[in-house]
């Protein structure tokens, strides 16, 4: 019996592979196995004989045979094990009967029930049953003892006589050696194995039988990535547009029916897509998009699910779609006041705090906070309470107190949904020297400290 797996059209394992190029089965002495290949006795239905006469525990000499080492061939249908010992015709394996090697149930339906493990991955396998009347391994024991080379007769013998006769041995008969080597060539030549011979059938293994399974054509849906999260997001506004790729990574083609929001706040989000609906199809490897957009109506968490009806099994497919919707919104998000010099104060810059919703916000508390908060101070006309569309002012002003880039955040801590609201705060620290002057060349001069000034007085 053979077995072969596939994936994907490539030969991925198999079981009891034969080898054209020397005519035997691989695993045997001098055939070697290679990758993913196996060799399984049990698989390979024969008698191997066995001789007290000549003390081989396997023998081809037949005439010699005294019992059998191996005989796992399949009883026909209704086999009647019990008078089987009687007739020589039990199983055997390994040297002794083995009377249980087939099941009841096999006995009687005349079969064999084999299992076998078979490498992930696998989707097709092929089962096929060969015979092979005159194999590689007879025909050279044959050429051996017929040219008086095969050492299986050894003296004194078995049987007790004090040497074997070997008939080579004998003038009268030495014109037989050559017939040895005649009779592996004719096997050799109607194996093909010359490159000038047709192989023939019963010396090449032939096929009797043979049986296939094959996974079943389907699509299968992957999602990348399954959920999407939006962050914070002011009521009213819209935000950057988010991509799901949908794949079908089956081997037939994926029918989408539809593809909807469902549950939590569905209306707060909004889907288009290029992917095709039924009886449109995608086919096998290929890919589409889902474009996903947040539009808050009411602060707080917003949630709902993004799902995806087709012909796969584990259909429907859902997507986690999230975000946070705030009525509370600062403007600008982000100021720079650019250069300033140290020990000095920027002018007051204006942020704006807007409450779009229709409720009055509590306004908990505005801070800066950062590696660098202290450079920077406010002040604002924002009470404990915005009311509903209303807006206050948050004036900042920057005061570094060392050279380089400085940085902190404006929070303002509400209720409003998404809180804390943050603005970056940004600003580059200057080295106070003042310019005074221009040279006669066009050049600024730096003007003197005041150290330097008393110096030149006193002179």
């Amino acid at each position: 019996v053979n077995i072969r797996a596939y994936s994907g059209g490539n030969l991925i394992y198999e079981v009891n592979p034969y080898d054209d190029t020397v005519g035997t089965l691989k695993g045997l002495p001098g055939a070697l196995l290679g990758t993913n290949e196996e060799y399984r006795d049990e698989l390979v239905y024969e008698v191997h004989p066995s001789s007290s006469l000549t003390g081989e525990s396997q023998t081809f000499h037949f005439v010699l045979a005294t019992g059998r080492y191996k005989d796992n061939r399949i009883p026909p249908k209704g086999f009647n094990i019990d008078a089987a010992a009687e007739r020589l015709s039990e199983p055997v394996w390994d040297g002794s009967a083995d009377l249980d090697y087939f099941t009841a149930g096999e006995y009687a339906g005349g079969y064999q029930d084999v299992s076998i493990s078979i490498p992930s991955g696998a989707d097709r396998v092929d089962v096929k049953l060969y015979y092979q009347g005159t194999s590689r391994e007879y025909v050279d024991f044959l050429r051996r003892e017929i040219n008086g080379t095969g050492g299986t007769l050894s003296s004194p013998t078995p049987s007790g006589e004090p040497a074997a006769y070997i008939i080579q041995t004998d003038p009268f008969f030495s014109q037989l050696k050559a017939w040895g080597e005649t009779l592996w060539q004719l096997w050799y030549h109607n194996h093909g194995l010359d490159g000038s011979g047709t192989p023939v059938e019963g010396i090449v293994p032939f096929e009797m039988a043979t049986a296939t399974w094959e996974q079943a054509s389907e699509p299968a849906v992957s999602l990348s990535p399954r959920s999407l999260n939006f962050g914070v997001e002011a009521i009213g506004a819209t935000s950057g547009t988010q991509t799901v790729t949908l794949t079908n990574s089956g081997t037939a083609a994926l029918g989408i029916t539809a593809i909807g929001l469902s549950g939590g706040q569905s209306g707060d989000f909004n889907q288009d897509s290029d992917c095709p609906i039924s009886p449109s199809t995608l086919a096998a490897s290929a890919s589409c998009t889902l474009d996903v957009t947040f539009s808050p109506t009411a602060a707080g968490p917003r949630k709902t699910m993004l799902g995806i009806t087709d012909n796969t099994a584990t259909s429907p497919h859902k997507i986690v779609l999230t975000g946070v919707g705030t009525a509370v919104s600062l403007s600008p998000a982000a100021w720079d006041f650019g250069s300033q010099d140290v020990g000095t104060s920027s002018a007051e810059q204006s942020i704006t705090l807007t409450n779009a919703g229709g409720s009055p916000v509590n306004i908990w508390g505005i801070a800066i906070t950062g590696d660098n908060g202290g450079d920077f101070s406010q002040t604002s006309s924002c009470a404990s309470q915005l009311a509903g569309n209303g807006q206050c002012t948050i004036s900042v002003t920057f005061s570094p107190t060392a050279a380089g880039t400085r940085t902190a955040s404006l929070l303002v801590s509400d209720d409003g949904g998404g809180s804390p609201q943050a603005v970056a705060l940004t600003g580059t620290g200057a080295s106070a020297l003042a310019l005074r002057g221009i040279t006669s060349s066009g050049r600024r001069t730096a003007r003197p400290s005041r150290k330097a000034l008393k110096r030149t007085t006193r002179r």
